[in-house]
């Protein structure tokens, strides 16, 4: 009689053995391999070694399904075990190794401490813990025909990976490269083909930058009509710079990506007239553009918070042209006011995305900074919470419409000084130009005024915006329910300084 073909690896060799080769067997031969093997191993792995010999290649599959199970829910037995096995990365190490665990609708599961998926299994399964069976399993479960018939078990790693739930290692980046190039053939995946085209165009820890592979993904057709993509294939086009067909590209690019709605195109699409990429230098025209969606970009930046990686490409744009008087008349302030605000805005999004994607932009916005340091002496300082910080952060505060509340007022009419607090609900932009600062102020923060000719502050104290300004004095308010302003306090400083008689 033939024997059946199987193949069995013993728990403490990390080799494969015998019966590997197809002929006939007696059962005499037979029984004394088992003997041997099975003497390899401990008592309670000994029914579950049996079981896995009289497994034939038919049923191997099966086999296999059953000790996938084992990867689930599997605390109690992780615990117990000695040696443990990733059948996704296919490392093997001691079972206490593993210290992170995922709690979800299977169960509460361990973690591989290699790659972080949640493969792993156990040598109090029974089941063989060496990597000839590793690599077993993961051709089984994650090999490229099992990912291409299984599509979400691939889009379930390149999500994982893409959240920092699988470590991020060189051999995890090639799976989740792999992957994706998986998903953007097969599935025809725009997210996919995105995500490979924004790896190669910015490179990663283990990945360099290639641009030309990256416009091959920007490329593909599902992205036809996004605007990322599209965004992405102008500004390579426009750094590579071989020849007028691909600076008209470029161009077009961009100007589709505009009509999409794209904010990124409206400042590329700025250096186009501004520069005079494929168009006629039109200065004016560049400013117009950027003006029209500035408001849109700010909004997101201070008060929405939400997409406004941008944010600094358009401040160091504006804050240029209103240094040079660009396009618009000349105005130190607001060019000031612009780079302080682009240079947080560029910490922030360094903090978000772990590095500067557009150095360039780091290097313009400096320089801009450094213009107003040596000519006006300026320098880079902690905030100051008082009348001129207050002064370049009114229309800041009004424009966020989170409630805040007035407090702790002491006023000194002899010293004319004034001090209150003011409580924000939600972080709202502030800045400090003299000291070359801004930020997000959250919680309760202390103010301080001088010459202070009159203060007023009724019993309700919250307000939504603020009124008037340092000449005209400041008058806090919120609207009521028929769209009225209902003042609720207000500050006006001394005649000398202002221009408006104080109310007896």
């Amino acid at each position: 009689m033939k024997a059946s073909l199987f193949v069995f690896y013993p728990r403490e060799k990390n080799r494969c053995s015998f019966l590997k080769e197809k002929g006939r067997y007696n059962d005499r031969e037979m029984k004394k391999e088992e003997n041997q093997a099975i003497g390899e191993v401990t008592p309670e792995q000994a029914p579950k070694i049996k079981k896995m010999k009289r497994v034939s290649a038919k049923d191997r599959k099966a086999y296999l399904e059953e000790c996938r199970t084992h990867a689930k829910n599997n605390s109690v037995e992780i615990l117990s075990s000695e040696q443990a096995g990733c059948f996704f990365c296919r490392h093997v190490y001691s079972a206490r190794d593993i210290q992170d665990w995922i709690d979800d609708e299977h169960g509460v599961s361990a973690l591989c401490p290699e790659c972080g998926m949640d493969a792993v299994i156990g040598d109090a399964s029974g089941y063989p813990i060496d990597k000839a069976f590793m690599k077993e399993m993961n051709i089984a479960f994650y090999g490229e025909d099992f990912m291409a018939a299984h599509p979400d078990a691939a889009r379930t790693y390149v999500q994982r990976y893409a959240e920092h739930k699988i470590v991020h290692k060189e051999k995890s980046e090639v799976f989740y490269i792999h992957y994706l190039r998986l998903l953007e053939a097969r599935e025809n995946d725009a997210s996919a083909a995105l995500t490979l085209g924004e790896i190669y165009l910015y490179g990663t820890q283990f990945t360099q930058p290639d641009p030309i592979e990256a416009l091959k993904h920007f490329r593909m057709p599902p992205l036809f009509a996004n605007a990322t993509a599209l965004n992405a294939i102008g500004t390579i086009l426009l750094s590579l710079m071989e020849s007028k067909e691909s600076v008209q590209e470029a161009y077009e690019c961009f100007a589709k990506a505009a009509a999409l709605g794209s904010l990124e195109a409206a400042y590329h699409l700025y250096d186009c007239y501004s520069d005079g990429f494929f168009v006629k230098t039109d200065k004016d025209f560049a400013f117009q553009i950027l003006l029209q969606s500035s408001g849109d970009i700010y909004n997101r930046f201070a008060i929405l918070r939400n997409e406004w990686f941008d944010f600094p490409e358009f401040a160091v744009r504006l804050g240029e042209c209103y240094l040079r008087g660009v396009g618009v008349a000349r105005d130190e302030e607001m060019a000031l006011r612009y780079f302080v605000l682009g240079d947080l805005a560029l910490r922030l999004r360094l903090a978000f995305l772990g590095s500067e994607r557009h150095p360039e932009t780091a290097a313009r916005l400096a320089n801009g900074i450094l213009t107003f340091k040596n000519q006006h002496q300026l320098a880079k300082n902690d905030p100051v919470y008082d009348i001129d910080s207050f002064e370049d952060s009114a229309v800041d505060f009004s424009l966020n419409p989170a409630k805040k509340v007035l407090s702790d007022v002491e006023f000194d009419p002899l010293s004319h000084e004034l001090s209150f607090s003011i409580s924000f609900s939600s972080p709202t932009l502030f800045l400090d130009l003299g000291n070359l600062t801004a930020g997000f102020l959250s919680g309760k923060t202390s103010w301080n005024f001088q010459d202070v000719a009159y203060a007023k502050f009724s019993s309700e104290r919250h307000f939504t915006k603020i009124l008037g300004d340092y000449d005209e004095g400041y008058r806090f308010a919120y609207e009521d329910d028929e769209g009225e302003d209902v003042i609720v306090a207000e500050i006006i400083f001394l005649p000398d300084k202002g221009k408006i008689t104080i109310p007896e």
